[in-house]
């Protein structure tokens, strides 16, 4: 922590999306010793590429599954 900031974090978010940033960008961060991560880039892409659920699509399956409780339990 340095000021209220998580540093840390800041320089693995940058290292991971390090492709995405303008080339200006990257030169700054490697004057400064900051390079990509070939592991958190991939990591990074296979996080999005994981599709999303919906809040709704949870509901339903989390209320899916507690039907299927009740009636194995046999609760009213």
């Amino acid at each position: 922590m340095f000021e209220g900031e998580r540093l840390g974090q800041g320089v693995r978010a940058q290292r991971a999306a390090s492709p995405g940033l303008e080339e200006d960008q990257r030169d700054l961060l490697a004057a400064i010793g900051i390079e990509e991560d070939a592991e958190l880039v991939a990591a990074k892409a296979a996080a999005e590429a994981k599709p999303t659920v919906s809040c709704t699509d949870r509901f339903a399956q989390g209320l899916a599954a507690l039907a299927q409780f009740v009636k194995r339990e046999r609760h009213p």
